[in-house]
């Protein structure tokens, strides 16, 4: 059991690190928009 997920977290690794960035970069960036709505478009509240 240990063996095999040990393989399976091995062979996905490359395959979700490129997609955990993208998913990084989608984070920050809707973060970013929040903030942005909050201090620039306070008036809309």
């Amino acid at each position: 059991m240990i063996e095999s997920a040990e393989y399976t977290n091995s062979t996905r690794r490359p395959i979700q690190s490129p997609v955990n960035a993208i998913a990084q970069i989608w984070n920050t960036q809707i973060i970013v928009i929040r903030y942005t709505n909050k201090y620039f478009e306070p008036h809309l509240d």
